[in-house]
């Protein structure tokens, strides 16, 4: 199962599309950012972790597969880097599903829920530090469920922050 969802995965780059353009990593992301559909990511064969995560939700849930979606936020600063990622349930297993995150693509398999987030957490923070000097205090996990397409990135963000927030 894991393997075949990856399989579809694999032509799904990170960005985003707007007027036929990527713009993930311009300014002009905030401003034109809307939360993909499904069918939207698999069109344009792009979308950043947000979108690939409810691509992945949408495979799994074919399957009949529990999964559970993540929000990290770090909120040091006037720049808040996020993440999302998809948790998958098989077998007692928790299984760390990543497309999105380029140096952790793949499945990785975790004995407990919070041995796989705080792992995520972990690599997250790292990153905050070395790329933004940022805090790794400041940051904060969310489970958050299925959201509304087409939404605009701030009302995604207030989404997720109503989920259920997590201690690690």
């Amino acid at each position: 199962m894991l393997n075949e969802v990856l399989l579809k995965m694999k032509d799904i780059e990170y960005g985003y599309l707007y007027q036929g353009k990527d713009i993930s990593e311009t300014e002009d992301l905030a401003k034109y950012y809307t939360l993909n559909s499904p069918e939207k990511t698999i069109k344009d064969k792009m979308g950043v972790c947000w979108d690939q995560v409810e691509l992945e939700r949408k495979y799994f849930n074919e399957l009949n597969v529990k999964t559970k979606s993540y929000f990290i936020c770090n909120y040091d600063g006037s720049f808040f880097p996020t993440h999302t990622f998809l948790v998958v349930f098989i077998n007692n297993k928790y299984y760390y599903f990543e497309n999105a995150w380029m140096p952790y693509k793949g499945v990785e398999e975790f004995n407990s829920l919070r041995e796989l987030l705080k792992e995520v957490v972990s690599r997250f923070n790292k990153m905050c530090i070395e790329k933004y000097d940022l805090k790794e205090e400041n940051t904060v996990i969310y489970e958050y469920d299925m959201p509304k397409f087409n939404i605009s990135g701030k009302d995604f963000f207030t989404h997720c922050e109503n989920g259920t927030k997590i201690s690690i």
